[in-house]
């Protein structure tokens, strides 16, 4: 079965059943098995398919019944006929992600590999940016020092004039 631990090479080697057995355990898990499963994301090592997993999650919205009391002065509550969309992943995540990804890129020791790490985090960036998925003020001085370190590459500099 699917556990933290194997999780990495499952994202590895086959991103798509990865993100659909993550939102399986993101909608019907208790907190801690949440928990447990979201860190060994976070702690693998950066890649394509890592960053494309949770692009997927972060773009997911699941449905949630609304519970809505009917009265202040008593104690009934109803459940309210509509509901909400909630997004899979809680902001706080993706921002801890997207740190891990800067961190990924800054110890890198390759240079050509490096280079094409911080393409693949810049366009992942854009990607939360564009779609509203992330804060710009929750993440500006942290992308903006890491897109002024790799200015050289093209993508951190589109990045930059993006947070602006």
């Amino acid at each position: 079965g699917l556990t933290p631990q194997n999780l990495p090479r499952l994202v590895d080697h086959n991103p798509l059943i990865a993100h659909e057995c993550l939102l399986v355990i993101l909608q019907h898990s208790p907190e801690n098995v949440k928990n447990e499963y979201l860190s060994a994301l976070v702690g693998m090592d950066m890649s394509l398919h890592s960053m494309e997993v949770v692009n997927r999650l972060a773009t997911h919205n699941h449905m949630h019944a609304v519970a809505t009391s009917t009265d202040a002065n008593t104690t009934t509550t109803t459940i309210d006929r509509r509901r909400r969309r909630e997004p899979v992943l809680h902001p706080e995540y993706i921002n801890l992600f997207i740190s891990s990804c800067i961190a990924s890129c800054e110890n890198m020791p390759d240079r050509h590999a490096q280079n094409r790490l911080v393409r693949l985090v810049c366009v992942f960036i854009q990607s939360l940016l564009r779609n509203h998925i992330v804060d710009v003020d929750d993440v500006y001085f942290e992308v903006q020092a890491f897109c002024i370190e790799f200015s050289r590459i093209r993508e951190a500099s589109i990045l930059l004039l993006l947070l602006k």
